[in-house]
């Protein structure tokens, strides 16, 4: 996993800092939410870098590696896991970005 130097500078200031930026690989490797947030190649249609897409579980497809993402047709697809990084949203703000995901 690539780590920028200016965060990993910043944290070595402390043994806190340290500990948390150690374990932080596999703290992104276990984590299992619903939301991903797209790393991939800017050419890696219909997905927008940088964007926060919803997953549809998919344990097959988790076997392989891959996630299913509904992109931006709408449609859901399928896409290798490395493409993005899992974001763990507050039960408070799931609920609003579905709701707003209902109404447009």
């Amino acid at each position: 996993m690539y780590i920028p130097e200016r965060l990993a500078a910043a944290c070595r200031g402390s043994a806190e800092r340290r500990t948390w930026l150690e374990r932080l690989p596999d703290t992104i490797g276990e984590l299992q939410d619903r939301w991903r947030l797209s790393l991939g190649h800017p050419f890696d249609a219909p997905l927008i870098l940088g964007k926060v897409y919803r997953v549809v579980p998919d344990a097959r497809a988790a076997k392989d590696d891959l996630v299913r993402i509904i992109d931006e047709s709408g449609e859901d697809d399928l896409f290798h896991k490395k493409q993005f990084a899992l974001v763990d949203f507050p039960q408070a703000v799931r609920k609003k970005i579905l709701a707003l995901q209902r109404a447009s």
